[in-house]
């Protein structure tokens, strides 16, 4: 029964993301599914860090209990009041930190437009698609709808419903870190360079390259850069983090340090290092 749930489940997602309109309207349980999350998080009375991951877990976290926890941490220590989190997907770091962040700080949580990202996911896949047919290989089905309305709504509960001391503020970009980067400062930050730069974006190595070499610049002198996924291998396709942090420049970047709970895993790891 089970079986058959799941394989009509699966069948209506796949027609769904065929439509941008579709998509939006395929993520309204889960998002109703993170209000009550939200609801429950605002009722509860948080005595221990703990309880806060575990809310964050249920939302949709992308880093190890311990290794975000280091990340919280340096938050504490260091009070940084303008953040910008590049790459926030479901938004659990982003509700994570918010809640160790001090008060009347600024979190912009920075994600591709859900309809750039939904026409980019599609035109990917025909590509991926007709190169497959012409090496005769074997053709995945297109995935479910990728939460482009989750991303909308949700950023907005994670705004309404976070850490009342950080102003959650939501950014969408069109692939022009650039100009990204110079509106946030100028527009969102009132002028003032940044303090912290949470980066779990492109995991290319050009990507990463592109993306931090906008960023950086308006990074303050102490100001911490934090990079996610550190722990990739040098021959994988996303290893653009590892290869950055490796090589991070000395002569304009001091190595906090690092945690990597499974040295064998992929897709973990986190480093954090002070710009000089």
């Amino acid at each position: 029964m089970n079986r058959s749930v799941d394989y009509f489940r699966t069948k209506i997602g796949r027609i769904c993301a065929h439509s941008y309109v579709l998509a939006n309207l395929w993520d309204v349980p889960f998002v109703i599914r993170r209000l009550k999350v939200f609801l429950e998080f605002k009722k509860t009375v948080i005595e221990k860090d703990d309880q806060i991951y575990q809310f964050a877990t249920r939302i949709g976290i992308g880093q190890i209990k311990e290794e975000i926890e280091w990340v919280a941490d340096l938050v504490q220590q260091y009070q940084p009041r303008n953040i910008v989190e590049i790459g926030t997907q479901k938004g659990g770091n982003a509700f994570y930190l918010s809640n160790f962040a001090p008060v009347e700080s600024k979190l912009i949580t920075i994600d591709i437009a859900p309809y750039l990202q939904w026409a980019m996911t599609f035109h990917n896949h025909r590509i991926m698609t007709q190169r497959k047919l012409k090496a005769g290989l074997r053709i995945r089905k297109p995935g479910l709808p990728f939460t482009s309305g989750y991303t909308l709504l949700s950023k907005q509960l994670i705004r309404r419903f976070s850490n009342k001391n950080c102003q959650v503020i939501p950014y969408y970009t069109y692939l022009n870190p650039e100009e990204d980067a110079a509106f946030i400062v100028q527009n969102i930050c009132c002028g003032e360079n940044l303090d912290l730069i949470f980066y779990d974006a492109d995991k290319t190595e050009e990507g990463v390259r592109a993306i931090l070499k906008a960023y950086v610049p308006r990074l303050k002198t102490g100001g911490m850069l934090v990079i996610q996924d550190i722990n990739y291998a040098a021959d994988s396709g996303n290893n653009g983090m590892t290869l950055f942090w490796e090589n991070l420049d000395k002569s304009l970047f001091r190595k906090l340090g690092e945690r990597i709970v499974n040295p064998s895993g992929l897709g973990c790891g986190i480093g954090a290092a002070i710009k000089l």
